[in-house]
Order: C-alpha cells, then sequence, then structure tokens
C-alpha cells in the first residue's frame, strides 16, 4: 500500500505567517506570472488543476527567489551562494543577475543538461559538487562560512512567504469559481522534496480552515516522509524522473511542521510519474516536469479512493523544465 493516513487532526492557526505571506505575494505578483487553473468535474467531486508550468523560468520557486532577492538587496548582500537541484539555482541565479549580486551555485553531478545550460545563460559561477543534492549542499554550506558569503537556503521565512504565493493565488481564483469551496470537504495534494512548497501552502491552507486535508506526494525512490510514518518501503535513493523531489533529507524547519500537519502521506514509482506526464500532455496540453506531475500522479492511482471520500481536490502542477528529449520518449511511449 502507497497511501497512509496519519492521525493528524487539528492545527493551531498561525496568523502571522498569513498575513507576512500577504504581505509579500504583492511583491511576487510584480515579477511572477499568474497561476492557471483547470477544473475538471468527476461525479460531483471537482478536481482543480493548479498550473505553475508557464511561470517564468518554468518553476513555481521564482515566487520564493522573488522574495529571498527583494530581503537581499535591503541588507545590502552582494554575494552569496547556494545549492540546487536546477530550478531554485535558476531562478536565484537569474535574480543575482539583475541584481548585481555575485552568486555561486553547487549542485550534483547528475543534474540535466538542460537546467545546467540555463544556469550558465545567468552567469552563476557552477560548483559540481557531490553525488546528490545533499553533498551539494553540505559543499555549499561550507564554501559559504569558509569565505564570509552568504548562504541562501531553498527553506526559510523569505522562501516560504514567496512560495505561499501560489497557494493564496490559487485559492482566490477557485474561490470565484465556486465561493463556499473551502468549507467543502477538500483535499489538497502537494509534491514533497525539501517542502519548500508544501510547508507554507500548509499553513496557508490550515489557517483557512484546518479540517482540510493535505497529502503529500513523493517519487518512490526518496518517500521520506512515508517511510517515517509506516517503516515501510524504506527509500533506496536511486536516479528519478521527478529530479526536483530528489531530496534525502526533509529540512528539520519543515520536517517538524509536516509530521504534525500531515494528513495522507504516500509515494508513486516513475512510472507512474511519467504516465502523469502523458496524462497531462494528453488531456490539458501542459508540459510537466516529473516533480511537477507527483501531485497528479497520486490522483490517477489513487483516483477511486478519493473522488469518494472528498468533494474538491487540488492539484498543483509547479515545474516545466523537463529535458526536450527525455518529455518527448515519455509522450511517445505512454500511451
Amino acid at each position: 500500500m502507497s497511501i497512509f493516513y496519519t492521525s493528524n487532526k487539528s492545527y493551531y492557526k498561525n496568523k502571522n505567517f498569513y498575513i507576512n505571506s500577504n504581505k509579500r505575494e504583492l511583491i511576487v505578483n510584480k515579477l511572477a506570472k499568474e497561476v492557471k487553473i483547470k477544473k475538471h468535474v468527476i461525479n460531483k467531486t471537482k478536481i482543480y488543476f493548479i498550473d505553475e508550468t508557464k511561470q517564468f523560468l518554468g518553476s513555481y520557486k521564482i515566487r520564493g527567489a522573488i522574495s529571498k532577492i527583494n530581503s537581499l538587496k535591503k541588507k545590502g548582500n552582494k554575494n552569496i551562494c547556494l545549492a540546487s537541484t536546477g530550478n531554485f539555482g535558476l531562478c536565484i541565479s537569474y535574480l543575482s543577475n539583475k541584481n548585481n549580486i555575485k552568486c555561486k551555485v553547487f549542485v550534483s553531478k547528475d543534474t540535466s543538461k538542460n537546467k545546467i545550460n540555463k544556469l550558465r545563460k545567468f552567469k552563476a559561477e557552477i560548483d559540481f559538487s557531490g553525488n546528490s543534492y545533499d553533498e551539494a549542499k553540505e559543499k555549499a554550506k561550507k564554501y559559504a562560512k569558509n569565505n564570509k558569503i552568504k548562504f541562501i537556503d531553498v527553506c526559510g521565512n523569505d522562501i516560504f512567504y514567496g512560495n505561499a504565493s501560489l497557494t493564496l493565488e490559487a485559492i482566490k481564483k477557485i474561490k470565484f469559481i465556486d465561493k463556499q469551496f473551502l468549507k467543502k470537504k477538500t483535499l489538497v495534494v502537494y509534491p514533497l522534496g525539501s517542502g519548500s512548497l508544501a510547508t507554507p501552502g500548509i499553513k496557508i491552507l490550515k489557517y483557512l480552515n484546518y479540517k482540510i486535508d493535505i497529502a503529500t506526494v513523493e517519487p518512490e525512490n526518496f518517500c521520506k516522509l512515508y517511510f517515517k510514518f509506516t517503516k515501510k518501503n524504506k527509500p533506496n535513493f536511486k536516479k528519478s524522473i521527478a529530479e526536483g523531489a530528489s531530496v534525502k533529507k526533509i529540512p528539520k524547519i519543515n520536517y517538524n511542521f509536516l509530521i504534525k500537519n500531515v494528513n495522507i502521506v504516500s509515494y508513486v514509482s516513475d512510472n507512474q510519474i511519467k504516465k502523469s506526464i502523458k496524462y497531462l500532455y494528453n488531456n490539458y496540453k501542459i508540459k510537466s516536469e516529473g516533480a511537477g506531475a507527483l501531485a497528479v500522479a497520486f490522483f490517477l492511482k489513487n483516483k477511486k479512493l478519493i473522488l469518494q471520500n472528498y468533494e474538491t481536490i487540488l492539484l498543483p502542477i509547479c515545474g516545466s523544465n523537463i529535458d526536450k528529449k527525455t518529455y518527448d520518449k515519455i509522450i511517445q511511449k505512454f500511451y
């Protein structure tokens, strides 16, 4: 069984986070593109595909990056480094280049050529360090300490306030379609790697209605949270099509929050992710990367079960940075 219900039942409302996220949304929306909402109805259950694939630089992470660079400018930081699976590095390096901030990005050796080529366009210094994102991150932190420069983590309040804008914007658009949706039996599914989208999104939703159920979905090879709850299917950390979610450790700031506030933990296989990518192309002409298709893969895998229990389902599709050859092969193979 690849789905597990936790015993989490309630949530303490974080008013300050909600207020600060709304303030930061005004800054983010000046540069980020609007999220697109696609509605589908099955047996009276409303499914909302939250399409972020047309976002600038192909990832929701531009939202957190805008928020972070805005804070760095105010503090006068001119030299930074970070680790990235690709998307976060793209967003930070682009904005750093625009704001005269020197940026060094540590990436794992298996980072896709597609993302590396984009990084180079933004004049980022690239360091191929380690065999995984986690190893690259440790080297980036060490480099920052030794050279007395600012290390930028993919998780932290500035990033969270920016990334929360995706959920805030989606809520506003869905409420325009269905004013009562927040009061209905609702499930929101978040892809989970490090938790930089899930954590702020959950904080927003649980503030508005703590009875909303939250599911997280991980690639099978990196199903850390699922294993924490079930002690089954220990992750092997082998390469996954969902490279943006291929993270071995959930940062403590997210881990402590998620284990108390997630209602469902789950995982999907690489084949199921690929089928999700194909499904999105066939039905909605949405081009999604592996990590971006995780929530829809969860829905397709568990459709019968969740349609029986929920009136509304929200599925974020949060990235489109995928190698063209890989994508074309998936589209041709999975019918």
